[in-house]
């Protein structure tokens, strides 16, 4: 567990600096809007997992996975949890386990569902562009925006769905993007994504209420 705080606030930064995936580059935001009632109630429903990451540079772009390998292992242990009514997000523990090709999924996990931790990051709607917006406090140990900057829920590529079944039959498969837009000292302008992934409670032993196993596809 020591370990693992250790490196939160690297995995903090990832967050900050994120994608979607290189196939998605190209792509611009249409003037979509989401409704903040389903979009809040969807966000707040299911454990998010940190699926891809990447930082582009005009047409070029960066695996962030691939910079430090341990972003890729501790983003396995640490999920976020979005509570959109209270304005806050938290995180979760757990491990990955050896389940996903039963679930037909792509990773399966072991999370305690019990204990939630703060993360010192704050959500939420922007009606004029019809999305929600994360930026970190001021005094966040583990900031996920510099503070004053704003992470965008891009709408034309949300797409989260309300059951396991679902989300593992379906053709597109479900996620939320964040994107952040910074100017770097060294690089110029800069555009960071996250994707992250719902994750959908597949089994809990009757009768406990501290860990449950989750599915992402």
């Amino acid at each position: 567990m020591r370990k693992l705080r250790r490196y939160l606030p690297a995995l903090a930064l990832l967050i900050f600096v994120a994608s979607c995936s290189q196939d998605e580059v190209a792509n611009r935001e249409t003037a979509v809007k989401l409704g903040k009632d389903s979009v809040s109630l969807q966000l707040g429903t299911y454990p998010l997992f940190i699926a891809e990451a990447y930082r582009f540079v005009g047409s070029d772009s960066v695996d962030l996975m691939q910079i430090d390998p341990n972003f890729n292992t501790y983003r396995k242990e640490v999920y976020l949890a979005f509570r959109p009514s209270g304005g806050y997000i938290n995180y979760w523990f757990g491990s990955e386990i050896n389940e996903a090709a039963q679930q037909g999924a792509s990773y399966t996990f072991s999370m305690n569902i019990r204990i939630e931790r703060p993360i010192g990051l704050r959500i939420h709607w922007d009606d004029e562009k019809g999305t929600a917006v994360v930026e970190s406090e001021a005094n966040s140990p583990l900031p996920m925006i510099v503070p004053g900057k704003s992470a965008y829920l891009e709408t034309s590529t949300y797409r989260i769905y309300n059951t396991l079944e679902e989300a593992r039959n379906a053709t597109v498969k479900g996620g939320a993007t964040f994107i952040y837009e910074d100017t770097d000292p060294k690089l110029g302008k800069v555009t960071y994504k996250i994707r992250l992934k719902p994750m959908y409670q597949y089994y809990r032993q009757p009768g406990q209420q501290n860990d449950a196993k989750f599915a992402v596809f």
